[in-house]
């Protein structure tokens, strides 16, 4: 698993507690083998 960011704010305005949010790295390497163009850095956004 790998720690991609902590609970968005959207999600603790309405009462989600802030805590690390991770994600497969099966399915990491998978949406970058659908979606070539995908980027560390758009990952990094995937929130907003």
């Amino acid at each position: 698993m790998v720690r991609v960011m902590n609970t968005p704010l959207a999600l603790q305005l309405v009462g989600a507690r802030d805590v690390p949010l991770y994600m497969a790295r099966s399915k990491i390497e998978k949406i970058k083998q659908d979606h070539p163009k995908m980027t560390k850095s758009i990952f990094y956004q995937l929130p907003e």
